[in-house]
């Protein structure tokens, strides 16, 4: 996301966010390409994206449990991984992986696997 903030112009900003989202994998790497052209080099990836659906866990599409699944470990594992080398390539890099607490949230598909 931050990244999209820093792309300059409303054209290149739809380019990648069509990468991003028709193909991951080519997502990826056209985000983390252009980031190190505009930037210069990687000194901190920030992991921020997330979805947790509401309800019960027996209610719950297998979709809609992959898909938080995907989004909330696979992306930024896959992300973090093809960052690596640019970030290694820094010296000094950080990676800051952000969590919500939406977990908190009583009717959350976590909840009901622990309450049963």
């Amino acid at each position: 996301l931050a990244l999209r903030v820093a792309l300059p112009l409303p054209s290149e900003r739809a380019r990648v966010q069509e990468g991003i989202f028709q193909q991951p994998a080519k997502g990826r790497a056209t985000t983390l390409e252009y980031a190190l052209t505009v930037l210069g080099g990687l000194d901190i990836l920030v992991n921020n994206a997330g979805g947790v659906r509401a309800g019960r866990l027996e209610d719950t599409p297998e979709v809609e449990l992959q898909a938080m699944i995907d989004v909330n470990l696979v992306s930024p594992i896959l992300l973090t991984r093809a960052s690596l080398p640019s970030l290694r390539a820094s010296g000094d890099a950080l990676i800051v992986n952000i969590s919500s607490g939406i977990a908190r949230n009583r009717r959350t598909v976590l909840h009901d696997l622990r309450r049963g």
